[in-house]
């Protein structure tokens, strides 16, 4: 929350609730549909709706002021001062007039006898959305006319049946992505590793190696002989279901120490004392 007990205090006090109720009463007038949809959002972000705090199905007076003086903070329109907190309080009714109006708000009474109002709905009666020219235009979606409510409803309905196939078309381009890396895998990770050991039979599982595929592959595989665990790691990617960048990272990292391993194994083949004792001994613990 954006409140302290020092501004608690000052808001919270019987003296303003005779202008809260004037703005309850009488809702300050009709309002732009731009103003109207604004508070739309205003009204549901007061009960968390949006997420900025912890949803509420109920909010007194009280709490509805403190929440429109979150919403000045967030906003930037100044602080707490005295000639500041009427404001908050005819806002805080304007919010309850509209929400009731709207049919988001229900009056009920609390458990003391003190006034609060119930969300009915998440649903906003006023929204923002883009119209035919590109231009931002608030319009009425709930609460209209019985035609014209169930022509929105069969738009909403088409719209979102729009989305699922868009969202769905958007994560199968990942999961195709995913699924080629992995026939890519399934293709070069074994051939990889048999190539590897052919050239240098004593290769072991080494940190470089752990650190790449990180917690999936178990601990007690460091140090063990590559031979011992060739099936392991060329189905690895599948067992552990490696996203698309540890794919990439495993082929490259694969395809890098077997051209190592053939590399130091054609200088054995053609001179055994031409090959640094430091690189056999870094491939055959595979520092990888």
């Amino acid at each position: 929350m954006y409140w302290d007990p020092p501004k608690a205090a000052i808001l919270i006090t019987p003296r303003f609730e005779g202008s809260f109720d004037l703005a309850l009463e009488d809702g300050n007038g009709p309002g732009t549909p731009h103003d109207l949809a604004h508070y739309c959002w205003r009204i549901l972000w007061a009960y968390g709706v949006h997420g900025d705090c912890e949803p509420l199905k109920v909010a007194d007076v009280d709490l509805l002021v403190l929440r429109m003086t979150d919403l000045y903070v967030i906003q930037g329109k100044g602080r707490t001062h005295r000639t500041h907190v009427l404001q908050r309080w005819l806002d805080a009714g304007h919010l309850v007039h509209l929400g009731i109006r709207f049919g988001i708000l229900a009056e009920e009474a609390g458990p003391d006898g003190r006034r609060q109002w119930r969300l009915l709905t998440h649903e906003p009666a006023w929204i923002h959305e883009d119209g035919p020219d590109g231009e931002r235009v608030a319009i009425q979606v709930r609460g209209l006319p019985p035609a014209e409510q169930a022509a929105r409803l069969e738009l909403e309905a088409e719209r979102a049946v729009a989305e699922e196939i868009a969202a769905a078309a958007r994560s199968a381009r990942p999961r195709d992505r995913i699924a080629r890396e992995y026939r890519r895998l399934d293709a070069v990770a074994g051939p990889l590793l048999t190539r590897i050991v052919e050239h240098h039979p004593q290769a072991r599982v080494g940190h470089a190696m752990m650190r790449i595929a990180g917690t999936m592959l178990p601990g007690a595989f460091r140090g063990e002989p590559l031979s011992a665990v060739l099936p392991t790691l060329s189905s690895l990617h599948r067992d552990k279901g490696f996203d698309v960048g540890q794919c990439i990272e495993w082929s490259g990292h694969l395809h890098r120490v077997a051209d190592r391993a053939a590399d130091l194994g054609l200088r054995e083949h053609a001179d055994p004392a031409a090959v640094p004792e430091s690189d056999a001994d870094a491939l055959g613990s595979l520092a990888w």
